[in-house]
């Protein structure tokens, strides 16, 4: 155990259950296929990281994907606040001291990112946090787990981020912002990833190249 922890939350690929915003453009069991696609790569990703990689999921029964050495995890609570603050103080009582939390909804996020994260939370205490475009974050580091830490904030809303922040600032620790990046949860993201398909992780590249011939996809 290196005393660092990356707990990556996701959901089972099932159609009709991810990407429904996608689901303007793609049928479900395509959504399905691109969110699969990042969740597969995300893992593969993030195991050649020198973290300990904890697969918190919804639901660990319906959950048929490689986990590249991750640990699969059930993910607790009413909200998403309460299943990261339980996912947070799960790993800390297991032992880890710098943890961090992402998603995979970003297949072109640079690795540097995570890695500065990490590095960010060395001392204690710490918090690091990377901003998404849409006013949410695509990670965030703590060193110590700060107790209730995400009580009280709304997390399908525009101002994620600044209450997120506001309370990083409320507390002692020292706050680090990385870089803003975006995620892929619209049809004119696609379209996005298409300029960066030089990088793009294996099974993205697969489901892009597919998509862009069925719906004339450009980059744009």
């Amino acid at each position: 155990m290196t005393g660092k922890a990356l707990i990556v939350f996701a959901r089972p690929p099932i159609a009709g259950q991810v990407k429904s915003r996608l689901t303007s453009l793609l049928t479900p069991k395509e959504a399905a296929d691109v969110y699969r696609a990042f969740l597969f790569d995300s893992l593969k990703q993030y195991s050649n990281l020198n973290v300990s990689v904890r697969l918190y999921m919804t639901d660990t029964v319906h959950s048929n994907i490689p986990l590249n050495e991750a640990v699969m995890k059930q993910q607790v609570g009413d909200g998403l606040g309460q299943r990261m603050q339980h996912a947070f103080s799960e790993t800390a009582a297991e032992g880890y001291h710098q943890i961090v939390i992402i998603g995979t909804d970003h297949p072109t996020l640079p690795v540097q990112y995570i890695q500065e994260a990490f590095n960010a939370v060395s001392k204690p205490p710490a918090i690091s946090i990377g901003p998404t475009e849409d006013g949410g974050y695509y990670l965030l580091g703590m060193n110590p787990v700060i107790n209730n830490f995400f009580e009280g904030i709304i997390y399908s809303r525009s101002d994620v981020y600044e209450k997120t922040l506001h309370r990083a600032y409320q507390s002692d620790a020292h706050v680090v912002q990385l870089p803003q990046w975006y995620d892929v949860d619209r049809p004119r993201d696609l379209n996005r990833l298409l300029r960066q398909e030089d990088i793009l992780p294996e099974q993205t590249l697969k489901i892009l190249r597919q998509l862009k011939v069925k719906y004339n996809l450009q980059a744009s």
